[in-house]
């Protein structure tokens, strides 16, 4: 591993990467010295993050990829085979099973360039849970409030409501005002059972 969302990392190996929503990673694969076989290179979705898997899911390579806007018509994989291959002739190498995934921590990551983090002037917490609504759906929260979007946009209360443009009841719940130039320490802290890659 090279790069990981535009930082320049020190080099670290590692033999499988988990990567979450629009994360990113420069990854720099070591060719083997010998063409006998193929290599596998295997990609699936973490199934753990599902309570139940949806009908459209399936967990087969076979299945085809949706890659347009419309509803998916047909199952859509769960996990995906591919090789490197150094000939048409040669097999796949059966690397067999993984029992459980070794993922790297990317905290543990040490950039090439490293710029001490400025003073937090402010300090937001949220707290991500998953809860059963009155309806029986099943959302997500911070701090125990669902999202709504607002009837006004932000962007538009702040340049009208004067001076009370920074007061945060304003903006609805779970809404934060933050000062020009603040420098903010956000703490996320999943307190729902499944992972939550934020």
């Amino acid at each position: 591993m090279l790069w990981s969302s535009q930082t320049d990392v020190e080099e670290s190996t590692a033999g499988t990467i988990g990567i979450s929503v629009a994360q990113r990673y420069s990854i720099l694969v070591t060719a083997r010295n010998d063409t006998s076989s193929n290599w596998v290179i295997h990609a699936n979705m973490d199934v753990d993050m599902f309570d139940t898997i949806p009908d459209a899911l399936s967990p087969s390579k076979y299945a085809p990829v949706c890659i347009d806007r419309n509803p998916c018509n047909s199952l859509c994989p769960l996990d995906v085979t591919s090789s490197i291959t150094y000939s048409s002739s040669a097999d796949v190498t059966d690397s067999g099973t993984v029992d459980e995934y070794q993922l790297v921590e990317d905290i543990s990551l040490v950039p090439i360039e490293q710029i001490a983090a400025p003073r937090p002037t402010k300090t937001i917490e949220l707290v991500v849970i998953f809860d059963t609504m009155d309806d029986g759906t099943n959302r997500g929260t911070f701090n125990y409030t669902v999202y709504n979007s607002p009837e006004v946009p932000a962007i538009l209360s702040a340049l009208t409501l004067g001076e009370n443009a920074t007061v945060e009841q304003a903006y609805g719940p779970g809404s934060f005002v933050i000062d020009h130039m603040d420098v903010v320490d956000l703490v996320i802290k999943n307190s729902d059972a499944g992972k939550h890659p934020l």
